[in-house]
């Protein structure tokens, strides 16, 4: 027999969408909110950003003079899509970002102090924390995803229900939804409990299908079959057979992006699953290499370095002021688990290590004069004596050849889904003459806002703006009346 249960909103996702939208939900009237998880505790690929949240006009910002402007914010990305973003999903985006970055910081209470100007971006507006003064690491999105669970275990109207899988979403009688789910047992040796749910609205927050080698076959069959990921085995795509089911429109399921630097571990080279080397190491200063020489503007897209490494690795090279603008606890980290070598001293040792390898990353002809030469171009672009061959202006860091470095092998990685469920402003879900009735989508399910490709720092943005909308919206959702008025107002586009 199935247990019963009933909630006003029901979120399917614990991750950086799932959380603002149960804790707008309960702010917004919601007595009964049901937070939904197939892990055995909330996060997602959230909880695995390393980068920071974008925002513009925000405190941080201010402090720090750095100019900024949603209408910049919004152009940059607009940009990125290449032409294939809903404008309306941009506008919301860049519009709320800096509350966003506030609702983080107040409801996690995380203080994105540190600014950075990230790959593809006019302006500094990536945000992420200051180095911690204990010598920690202060991952930001695990920081993030952990500050509003504890913040949504303290609300009362919200229950968390982890190690659960969501196998089916209906319609039912009275206009709601009726879903079903599978939740673990506690103890070994005890089957599966079904549990069924009714609920007035629903919120589809279950992220990406980038560790799905069958879907990315299917809708991206441009892609290698034997790319690496840098998601967890839990992104699996779910949310939009789930979607689908009820008439979802999906949108750009192709467009998949490749981030340009996962770590390649020497010991394990062929690993599917890779770390991310995060683009705040770019955006701090870190420079790519291959055969010994630049090739690339390291602020570019990630779509245009991914296109200029030609599907080879790259040594990713980072300097002490690199590292202590970034974060020495992670890099430590890195170095411990063996995807960095660091301390690193001066340009003939560098040279060394190129050509004993690092991985896949061996360059048996690199000399200390072509390095010394390399390094000597690239900061005399910094300091503005010429201009930087690859057409880089903005320059974090400075090199020179007495510097201590550590450095990476990186390679490209499916990293993010950009296409999904087809979303308007208000984050409801999309079909054909109008929208499906009080079912919402928020995060990385949701396809509109990046196009072909997504801005580094726009994802974790991205799940806090409409996972807030969503949680509002399906709060507040006034039943039938409301979506025979979206459906006119469609018909008329």
């Amino acid at each position: 027999m199935s247990a019963i249960r009933s909630a006003d909103v029901t979120v399917i996702g614990g991750g950086l969408a799932g959380l603002p939208a149960a804790l707008e939900a309960a702010q917004h009237g919601a007595t009964r909110v049901l937070l939904i998880d197939k892990s055995p505790r909330v996060g997602g690929n959230s909880a695995k950003a390393t980068s920071g949240i974008n925002g513009a006009n925000t405190r941080a910002q201010a402090g720090q003079h750095l100019a900024d402007s949603p209408s910049l914010f919004a152009n940059d990305t607009l940009r990125s899509g290449q032409g294939r973003s809903d404008p309306a999903l941009v506008d919301v985006l860049a519009n709320e970002s800096a509350s966003a970055v506030a609702f983080v910081e107040h409801e996690a209470k995380v203080a994105l102090d540190v600014v950075v100007q990230a790959g593809g971006h006019s302006a500094a507006r990536t945000h992420r924390e200051a180095p911690r003064s204990d010598g920690k690491p202060a991952p930001v999105g695990w920081d993030i995803v952990q500050g509003l669970a504890k913040r949504v275990a303290e609300v009362e109207a919200v229950e968390v229900v982890t190690g659960a899988t969501v196998t089916a979403l209906e319609r039912d009688d009275d206009g709601g939804f009726h879903v079903r789910m599978d939740v673990k047992p506690k103890a070994d040796g005890q089957q599966a409990e079904v549990q069924e749910i009714k609920t007035r609205t629903v919120v589809l927050a279950t992220g990406g299908f980038s560790a799905n080698a069958a879907l990315l076959a299917k809708y991206a069959p441009h892609l290698p079959a034997q790319l690496p990921t840098t998601n967890g085995d839990w992104a699996q795509g779910e949310g939009l057979v789930l979607a689908q089911s009820l008439g979802a429109t999906l949108i750009d399921l192709d467009q998949v992006q490749l981030h340009p630097t996962a770590f390649v571990d020497p010991a394990d080279p062929n690993a599917r699953t890779k770390f991310l080397a995060p683009e705040a190491l770019r955006g701090h200063g870190s420079i790519l290499l291959q055969h010994g020489r630049r090739f690339t503007n390291e602020l570019g897209t990630r779509a245009q370095i991914v296109a200029a490494m030609a599907g080879q690795p790259a040594l990713l090279v980072a300097n002490d002021a690199v590292v202590a603008k970034f974060d020495p606890a992670v890099i430590r980290f890195y170095g411990k688990r063996g995807l960095m070598r660091t301390g690193i001293v001066g340009v003939d040792a560098l040279a060394d290590l190129m050509r004993n390898g690092l991985g896949p990353c061996v360059v048996p002809d690199v000399t200390v004069a072509g390095l010394t030469a390399e390094l000597g171009a690239y900061t005399a672009a910094a300091k503005g004596e010429k201009p930087d061959v690859l057409g880089k202006t903005v320059f974090p860091a400075e090199f020179r050849a007495t510097d201590t470095f550590a450095v990476a092998c990186v390679t490209p990685a499916v990293h993010y889904t950009m296409g999904g469920v087809r979303i308007d402003k208000d984050a409801r879900v999309v079909r054909n003459g109008g929208v499906v009735p009080g079912l919402y989508a928020a995060g990385e399910v949701s396809g509109g806002v990046h196009g072909a490709n997504r801005l580094a720092g726009n994802s974790l943005l991205e799940c806090v703006v409409f996972g807030r909308r969503a949680g509002k919206n399906a709060a507040l959702f006034r039943g039938v009346e409301e979506s025979k008025h979206v459906a006119a107002r469609w018909s008329k586009l």
